[in-house]
């Protein structure tokens, strides 16, 4: 069993002929959590012994139910990695995000979702929030373009693109970041001219200035104050538009899903 939580990642199993179970893990500090907050009657850590785990100890099955038991009972956030990044930090969740994306492999595909509504042409953008969850990055485009005073990367895919590269590459040159962790926002977002399909992604680091052509500034905002700068656009639809994605993209981030 593979368990991820806000103190650590531990893989348990059985070892043939044991009557106890053997919790791993990649770092030692994990087990320490563990046995202080949950399992006092975990076993000593035992290092370096040429498996893929580099530390592990022993337990019984019961008292690791109800150290299970008493984890389920303590869980108070709406999202799993704004947790983690507040009590393992960013390499944790950048670990974890990895996994996630991973395994989103195992859904099953959604035939229209990569349809356009009728007579739309599609385009593709991303709201970067910081590892935290708790700040979104906008930009400003250049003149204020089609009516735009804060708003997201987004564009139209070049020949051969798909709709994630095409989402990294305007991020790029819209805000000058890299992203990863990608969440695809439920749905497509009618603007003016186009319908907009948009991930939710994490900021990796920044590779340079943004195309000044394109963006005027870039700011790092909270989601509240989010809101009140994408209200001054002009366009009503454009307004309207970034208004259900901020929604959505928050939603997607607190549920953790779906």
């Amino acid at each position: 069993m593979w368990t991820f939580t806000t103190d650590g990642f531990y893989s348990i199993v059985c070892k043939p002929g044991d009557a106890h179970l053997t919790v791993r893990a990649r770092r030692a500090g994990d087990l320490d959590r563990l046995r202080q907050r949950w399992l006092p009657t975990l076993g000593p850590t035992i290092l370096g012994k040429g498996t893929d785990y580099p530390a592990r100890a022993t337990c019984g099955r019961r008292e690791l139910g109800d150290a299970l038991l008493a984890m389920a009972l303590d869980i108070d956030y709406p999202n799993f990695k704004s947790r983690l990044a507040e009590t393992l930090g960013a390499d944790h969740v950048a670990a974890a995000h990895r996994v996630w994306t991973a395994l989103r492999g195992l859904e099953e595909p959604d035939a229209d979702a990569d349809q356009p509504p009728r007579g739309m042409r599609p385009a593709y953008g991303g709201v970067v929030v910081d590892v935290a969850g708790r700040q979104v990055l906008l930009r400003e485009p250049q003149h204020h373009f089609g009516g735009y005073v804060w708003t997201y990367a987004k564009g139209r895919p070049l020949a051969g693109e798909d709709a994630w590269t095409c989402a990294q590459r305007e991020i790029r040159e819209e805000l000058g970041c890299e992203v990863g962790a990608p969440r695809p926002i439920p749905g497509w977002f009618t603007g003016d001219t186009s319908a907009t399909m948009f991930f939710l992604c994490v900021h990796a680091r920044d590779v340079a200035a943004p195309e000044v052509d394109e963006t005027a500034s870039v700011r790092w905002v909270g989601w509240d104050e989010a809101e009140a700068l994408i209200r001054l656009t002009t366009s009503r639809t454009g307004r309207a538009r970034d208004l259900a994605v901020l929604q959505a993209a928050r939603r997607l981030l607190q549920g953790g899903g779906r």
